[in-house]
């Protein structure tokens, strides 16, 4: 009996533990992750981003984050973008590479497979396909999509690119009139709003 307690503080020790906030890479998590929590010299500051379609009309309550490479939980991630909302983390998007693709997915599985899209981005080249194939894994109001492209882009150029997003659903619809589509340009909206 006087073993018990001590199991069941061991068996119970990684859920007093366990990181609060919802999905991420690290220690940076969805809700919970704030700017200030930032180590300044490995990120840079960019510009407010503007609703989509104008020219002057701020997001005022983005905030927009880059590493250009950073080490997280043992790999390398570049082009990694932290995006906040109401000084809360709700999206990060990072190049998708064979190492954490391989965390990735140690950790939480293989995920769903969404149906093959083929596009025809190059109007001088209509023929040559850019192909888009899409991983997604859900983590009950936050969602991770791998996109991979492969083929010709919108400048008729070979192109073979894969990013990682994750992103907090309800906070990326209150927000999606902003224009990010520059961090996953191959990122389909309507999965990222669902």
């Amino acid at each position: 009996m006087r073993y018990l307690l001590p199991v069941l503080l061991l068996l119970l020790s990684p859920a007093l533990f366990a990181q609060p906030g919802g999905a991420g890479l690290g220690s940076f998590r969805l809700g919970t992750t704030t700017p200030d929590s930032l180590h300044t010299p490995d990120f840079h500051e960019l510009e407010t981003p503007v609703v989509a379609g104008t020219l002057a009309l701020p997001c005022d309550q983005i905030r927009l984050f880059k590493a250009d490479s950073l080490r997280v939980e043992g790999i390398w991630l570049t082009d990694l973008f932290l995006v906040f909302h109401d000084y809360r983390l709700y999206r990060i998007t990072a190049t998708y590479s064979d190492a954490l693709r391989t965390l990735f997915v140690s950790q939480h599985g293989l995920g769903q497979r969404l149906p093959e899209r083929s596009l025809s981005p190059c109007s001088t080249r209509p023929d040559n396909r850019l192909i888009l194939t899409t991983n997604h894994w859900q983590f009950g109001k936050d969602r991770a999509l791998a996109v991979q492209a492969r083929g010709i882009s919108a400048r008729c150029q070979p192109e073979k690119t894969a990013r990682l997003t994750i992103v907090r659903l309800p906070i990326a619809a209150l927000t999606s009139e902003c224009d990010l589509d520059f961090l996953d340009p191959y990122l389909d909206r309507d999965a990222v709003r669902q």
